[in-house]
């Protein structure tokens, strides 16, 4: 039998829980950590399409990276993923900063998925942003062709640089805070998401390629990472990936 709290255990190992921002809140936000898993479904938001998928499909638990439970309710209305969440006595829980800063987390796939080598997490990045480089210059635009095509997205983007792309900075999810890192750590280009105008304009003048990878297309790859890792340390458990879950727009 596999509870709840053992599989939350073994992602500690890897993503301990600690290490999250204080802004944050993973965890398990819904269930009793003695609950059995036969079944658990893999996301990156518990929102409505995956909460009912769920329970179409059985699930004993969701894994979402993304809270769903994010800041202090003060209401719950019938329409709230939470309110059918605890009707469908359906549990959640989230790994969320603490996964985005492990060794085994998003920024980490996400270089792996663009093929970066020479990876390396640099102290000011704390964890979220990491340097990597192409195993040769590239132009700007085909490097965002590249991203385009390796995240199998359906749109991005990006501004030109001053220069050819070989020395990378990424981070996974909502990294824009983070430019300055970039440009002090060398970067040629730099691949996040939720890009701001104000950081799209200081990338500008200072000539560093940017590029917008879309916060959901820049992580979504997790959950088969999640899967891959969790599969093989509780193969009685039969784990699933939401295939109800899409990136949430859409481009002209």
């Amino acid at each position: 039998m596999t509870t709840i709290r053992e599989i939350y255990e073994y992602i500690d190992r890897f993503a301990p829980f600690d290490t999250a921002e204080g802004y944050d809140n993973p965890g398990l936000l819904l269930g009793d950590m003695d609950r059995e898993v036969k079944k658990a479904l893999l996301c990156l938001d518990a929102g409505a399409e995956v909460i009912q998928e769920g329970i179409k499909k059985e699930a004993d638990l969701l894994i979402s990276h993304h809270p769903v439970i994010f800041t202090p309710l003060k209401k719950i209305h019938t329409d709230d993923p939470v309110y059918r969440l605890i009707s469908a006595d359906l549990p959640v829980l989230s790994a969320h900063t603490n996964l985005d800063r492990s060794e085994k987390g998003t920024s980490r796939l996400l270089a792996k998925t663009i093929g970066l080598s020479s990876v390396e997490a640099p102290e000011k990045g704390e964890g979220f942003l990491l340097m990597g480089e192409l195993a040769e210059a590239v132009s700007p635009e085909d490097f965002a062709k590249r991203v385009k095509e390796c995240l199998f997205a359906k749109g991005i983007r990006y501004l030109s640089g001053n220069r050819p792309v070989k020395r990378v900075a990424l981070c996974a999810g909502s990294g824009g805070s983070m430019l300055s890192v970039a440009l002090e750590e060398g970067a040629d280009a730099y691949l996040t998401g939720d890009i701001k105008h104000d950081v799209a304009v200081d990338a500008k003048n200072r000539g560093i390629t940017l590029v917008d990878g879309g916060h959901y297309e820049t992580e979504v790859g997790i959950k088969s990472w999640l899967f891959m890792l969790l599969s093989e340390q509780f193969p009685e458990v039969e784990w699933m990936i939401s295939q109800s879950e899409t990136a949430p727009f859409a481009f002209l």
